[in-house]
């Protein structure tokens, strides 16, 4: 054995506790054993300085459910932002209403002169628009958004080389071994054999995954996951962890990038225009 690596010396692990259960007969190495003497078994794989967080996955945020314990990987957030009223911080634009000095009113409503002044708004009807002078005209007219103001996504990669710690539910016991780690369907009882056509029970997804970051990233996913912001989880190659400076991706810079022309607004146009979901949909079986 190599020396300093294998205990060889029982009284140096006697009353020591190790991450995660072993084979009798497995030689101990200094990295199975913890001198902590209390605390779960998760806690004994994050390293020093670094804290786990769970967050919620699905099969696409979460490479397809084919993550497990001990990947690395980076996760993209995506948000999205509105322009916002600084006083009022709500979205814009701004309802207008109008306004009924106190004194006398011709308002059916009201008995007798108003002595507080009547605001009255038509609510998302009164949106605020803009002043345009029309080109045939030259007449001056009101123009008003013809739909609610749309976010502009802007995504990036705000934590890199996260462990996985755990997928799904920690087990009961608390213990992280393979075997938790792959549930298998619920077995049937004995002698009984399985119904022609009916489908074997499978194990439950997961619906969120446990992550090894630092203090500093685990705030930060904290504060996404309060903004609903979207998280994407991608797998990094074995062996690597390297970190990697990466350009935040608007929609300018998808137009500047990859050279996507402006289309012009030409006096013609296709007539049998499809969707891409009607393109990717599957043929109606005969």
């Amino acid at each position: 054995m190599v020396a300093g690596l294998f205990f060889t010396n029982m009284d140096e692990v006697i009353g020591a506790q190790v991450k995660f259960d072993l084979e009798q007969g497995v030689p101990l190495t200094r990295s199975m054993i913890t001198d902590a003497k209390e605390g779960s078994y998760a806690a004994f794989e994050i390293p020093r300085g670094m804290v786990a967080i769970s967050i919620p996955i699905d099969e696409l945020t979460s490479l397809s459910y084919g993550l497990q314990p001990r990947d690395h990987i980076n996760i993209i957030g995506t948000i999205q932002l509105v322009d916002l009223d600084t006083d009022f911080q709500t979205r814009l634009p701004n309802y207008t209403a109008s306004v009924i000095s106190p004194g006398p009113t011709d308002c059916n409503e009201c008995a007798g002169d108003s002595l507080s002044a009547i605001i009255s708004t038509g609510g998302a009807g009164s949106t605020q628009g803009r002043t345009e002078l029309d080109p045939v005209f030259q007449q001056p007219v009101y123009v008003i958004p013809s739909e609610a103001q749309r976010p502009r996504m802007v995504s990036q990669t705000i934590v890199q080389d996260a462990i996985v710690l755990w997928v799904g539910d920690f087990p009961e016991t608390g213990q992280l071994t393979t075997a938790a780690a792959h549930p298998t369907p619920t077995p049937l009882p004995e002698g009984q054999a399985p119904v022609e056509g009916q489908a074997v029970q499978a194990a439950p997804l997961p619906t969120r995954i446990t992550l090894i970051v630092t203090p500093q990233d685990a705030v930060t996913l904290r504060y996404m996951l309060l903004s609903e912001a979207d998280l994407a989880l991608v797998l990094r190659g074995a062996g690597d962890t390297d970190r990697v400076a990466t350009e935040a991706v608007t929609l300018q810079f998808i137009m500047d990038q990859y050279n996507f022309p402006y289309p012009a607004k030409l006096p013609y146009g296709l007539d049998n225009v499809t969707s891409i979901t009607d393109l990717l949909a599957p043929a109606p079986l005969p």
